[in-house]
């Protein structure tokens, strides 16, 4: 994937933003980029309101008319099925919170008019009663399991094992015992406090919440960051960018939750990619006197290009970009850095079992 693509669509998202720059050009390459990333609706605003330009010619723009209204039609599907999970684990009394895409489609994109791609739905239900939970669909025959994996991958995985309804093609359900896998650093979740902190999420109908602006702030700044490597996180940025938006008046509040949950380091990383994503430190309001070491701009650049690269025309493939992102976040001494660079091409292993960053 060419940078030219990447960096047109990137400041079609800042001008979405609001962030100052000038009117980009969309062609057949940025639209493509686009739908693959699910961001074709969002670029579709941009091009009908003006603030970008599309010059792809009427073939392209068709199709991102089409890809935009099939993101629009997948968000109402995933809300559907949303609802009818919630109103059954309501009924049983288990409460959902609605984590990711389905809280940020209603709270932060809807009412700039546009949506992004869902995943899958992800509820959260309460650890105690995830297998309870989890009985309710497992056992009518409406429903059927995604066997993607063992079952018992799903044992102590973060969410239990998706299920889809029979009669459609549905997306898949998923219903967390945690708000996220999380596998970098020693992140600690509060969940006992991000559910007393919950509140009402009327659009997926009786009984469903979502997390509080700041808890659901950092859940997607985790999420973003738990892998190390932004692997296709251009959706997730713009949530990110949102919320960060949206908590203006609480980031007291959000630097002292992360404090609490070990996250202070995973916020500031998380946030150096969305400032250089969308362009600068506009984004965030956070400004640094000191001029960026080498190791920072590497991992600065390989994070931005993780974030929108297309994997059929990735040079590197994911183990190793993840591999380069691990040693320049947590290596200090720079032969160190260079050497676990080097290692996976030569055919060692990136990591030594037991050290620091190793998966």
């Amino acid at each position: 994937m060419t940078r030219r693509p990447a960096h047109s669509l990137r400041a079609v998202l800042a001008r979405c933003m609001g962030l100052p720059g000038a009117q980009p050009w969309v062609d057949a390459a940025t639209i493509e980029l686009a739908t693959s990333l699910g961001l074709a609706a969002v670029t579709a605003h941009a091009v009908t309101t003006g603030a970008a330009r599309a010059g792809a010619g009427g073939r392209w723009t068709e199709r991102l008319v089409r890809a935009a209204a099939r993101e629009q039609a997948l968000v109402l599907a995933s809300e559907d099925e949303a609802s009818r999970v919630v109103a059954r684990l309501h009924g049983a009394g288990i409460p959902s919170i609605a984590l990711k895409g389905l809280a940020s489609n209603a709270v932060v994109h809807a009412p700039h008019g546009w949506c992004r791609a869902p995943g899958d739905v992800d509820l959260l239900v309460p650890g105690s009663r995830a297998d309870e939970a989890r009985a309710l669909f497992a056992t009518d025959p409406a429903y059927a399991a995604v066997e993607d994996l063992e079952a018992e991958f799903y044992e102590n995985h973060h969410h239990l094992q998706p299920f889809v309804r029979r009669d459609r093609a549905a997306t898949p359900i998923e219903l967390h015992r945690r708000i996220s896998g999380v596998t970098t650093g020693d992140v600690r979740i509060d969940h006992e406090g991000c559910w007393a902190r919950a509140v009402a999420h009327p659009s997926l109908g009786p009984g469903a919440l979502r997390l509080d602006d700041v808890d659901q702030c950092l859940a997607t700044i985790i999420h973003i960051d738990r892998d190390d490597a932004y692997m296709r996180r251009a959706r997730q940025l713009l949530d990110l960018a949102l919320w960060w938006e949206r908590c203006a008046d609480r980031r007291e509040d959000l630097w002292a939750r992360a404090e609490r949950w070990n996250a202070t380091s995973t916020v500031e990383r998380a946030l150096t990619v969305l400032d250089a994503f969308l362009g600068g430190s506009r984004t965030t309001g956070r400004h640094d006197a000191t001029a960026p070491s080498r190791g920072t701009r590497l991992w600065r650049m390989l994070a931005l290009d993780s974030v929108t690269f297309a994997d059929r025309r990735s040079v590197f493939p994911g183990w190793y970009r993840n591999a380069v992102l691990r040693a320049l976040i947590h290596e200090q001494d720079p032969g160190r850095v260079l050497s676990r660079i080097v290692r996976p091409v030569l055919g060692g292993p990136p990591w030594d079992r037991g050290e620091p960053g190793a998966a």
